[in-house]
């Protein structure tokens, strides 16, 4: 009797879906450990045809408003499992700073409401 594992079954699809969840954990992980806790992977976006490269938007993160906007990005590379490259600190604090003045009245709002529910 033969055995067929699981990952020889998987289709393209899947390949890419699991490429995709493992680019957003690598660049939370990263961001966890070197930016904010206000901030998150966004929706990861393929950058190469062999489909290792991928793209992670960063997102700001508010308490009771959800993703506050987009202020950098991440390019993982899942097949060494190393991060390629990302927006510099910098910059991440730069377009941070900008957001969060931009949407100050609708996070304090937002925020004020969860404490109420």
């Amino acid at each position: 009797m033969s055995f067929t594992s699981p990952r020889s079954r998987q289709v393209p699809g899947q390949e890419a879906e699991k490429g995709a969840e493992a680019a957003v954990i690598a660049a939370n992980e990263f961001l966890l450990r070197h930016y904010s806790t206000s901030l998150m992977g966004g929706s990861p976006r393929r950058l190469s045809t062999e489909g290792h490269l991928w793209a992670v938007s960063i997102l700001l993160t508010s308490p009771g408003y959800g993703a506050v906007g987009e202020v950098g990005s991440v390019t993982v590379d899942t097949r060494a499992g190393r991060i390629a490259e990302s927006t510099s600190k910098d910059e991440v604090t730069a377009a941070m700073q900008r957001l969060a003045e931009e949407k100050q009245g609708a996070i304090e709002a937002a925020y004020n409401m969860s404490l109420f529910q």
